[in-house]
């Protein structure tokens, strides 16, 4: 749970958490996309996300080169050298695209379905 986690504090987050739409089936994948990055912020852990509307319109070009990018890309420090985790975010009822399962065969690629999954998978990371 996100109360669970080091560092985290409810007067860092703007709003407090509802853990009823931490499920995966509770709502769309935004919201489980939201969730995720604020438990990153909360930890403070460096993250990109490119935002679907980024590949659309005069910039549709990104989205033929990088075709099937995972929804979250995490940075982490080891001992001995630097990481990154893919992570992709799906319902209960999602499943990978054409695109995201050429990008899952070349790359390891995580597949998560609510944020207790995510909160598991980052604390391993980090670890």
């Amino acid at each position: 749970m996100i109360e669970d986690l080091p560092y985290s504090k409810k007067k860092i987050l703007n709003k407090p958490i509802d853990v009823a739409k931490h499920k995966a089936h509770a709502g769309p994948e935004s919201d489980l996309q939201r969730h995720c990055e604020e438990v990153l912020k909360i930890q403070r852990i460096r993250y990109i996300h490119l935002p679907n509307a980024l590949f659309k319109g005069k910039w549709a070009w990104l989205g033929k080169r990088y075709k099937g990018l995972p929804d979250l890309v995490i940075f982490g420090r080891g001992k001995k050298y630097d990481r990154v985790l893919f992570v992709e975010l799906k319902r209960d009822v999602g499943t990978f695209s054409g695109g995201q399962k050429t990008f899952a065969r070349r790359y390891h690629v995580y597949d998560v379905r609510s944020v207790e999954d995510f909160t598991e998978l980052l604390n391993e990371f980090t670890a």
